[in-house]
């Protein structure tokens, strides 16, 4: 969601790396790297992030860039962020890489095939001191650079959760919901529930419909650093060839202006 952009305030910004490597022991299975930024500037009114990824699935790689800025509003007890994003995808195809197939299809024969997309896209993000709600459409129009065509559909995500607790209890609930739209599929939604220690250990469950049942545990260090990690228990019809999916992520929580946040713990408000 472009629109996360500068949402924590008062200079705060986050840094992350993330890596999937999805159903285990399938070969040719999705890999995904993926490293983010985003901070706030201009006396918080402006939001600006960006992201690399990487993903690999049989034989084709995905490459992305994207720019987001976020205008960000002070809203009844919380704040609105308006987001825009531009990106650019470089889709490669090795042929070469495939074995048994029909050596008269032209399309088989070339040893490679690169395909360059650019993309528009915006989103809302509404957070407050202890809940967050967004929606985002990432690729409101894509265009191939080859042609005069247009590629690509486009996906609407939704998402929203809440920290439900004293602030200062040792214990803290925090349920969230995900839900991601195209027309050419089921929606898919992820239920999730983390419970947290301290403010600064959880462990979590998510249930994510037809595909997978999944355990998370996350921690924080010194208010700044952040760890996680997921494993996913496939219970789609892959669960017979696949070992289920592996997913880490590190983080770095930062505040130019720490006497002051905006929001005084970082998991409250924010968390997409």
């Amino acid at each position: 969601n472009p629109a996360y952009a500068g949402s924590h305030g008062f200079g705060g910004g986050t840094a992350i790396l993330q890596y999937r490597n999805q159903w285990l022991g399938l070969k040719g299975a999705p890999t995904t790297t993926l490293a983010a930024a985003e901070s706030s500037f201009a006396d918080d009114r402006i939001g600006l992030g960006f992201t690399v990824g990487r993903e690999s699935v049989g034989i084709d790689t995905r490459n992305d860039l994207s720019i987001n800025y976020a205008y960000q509003m002070e809203l009844g007890k919380g704040h609105l962020g308006v987001g825009f994003r531009t990106s650019w995808s470089q889709y490669l195809s090795n042929f070469s890489g495939l074995v048994n197939v029909d050596i008269n299809d032209p399309v088989y024969a070339q040893p490679e095939v690169t395909i360059s997309l650019f993309a528009v896209g915006a989103g809302m993000y509404y957070n407050t001191r202890n809940a967050y709600v967004g929606i985002a459409m990432p690729a409101v129009k894509v265009v191939e650079s080859t042609s005069n065509g247009t590629f690509g559909s486009r996906h609407i995500y939704f998402h929203t959760g809440m920290m439900m607790g004293d602030e200062n209890a040792t214990i803290n609930v925090e349920p969230s919901v995900l839900m991601a739209y195209q027309k050419a599929a089921p929606i898919q939604m992820t239920l999730g529930l983390n419970v947290w220690y301290d403010q600064k250990y959880a462990i979590g469950a998510y249930i994510r419909s037809q595909d997978a049942f999944a355990l998370s545990t996350e921690v924080f260090l010194q208010e700044h650093y952040r760890f996680s990690l997921a494993y996913d228990f496939t219970i789609s019809d892959l669960q017979k060839y696949s070992n289920g999916t592996v997913e880490l992520m590190m983080a770095y929580h930062f505040y130019t202006k720490p006497e002051i946040k905006r929001i005084k713990n970082i998991r409250y408000g924010g968390r997409f």
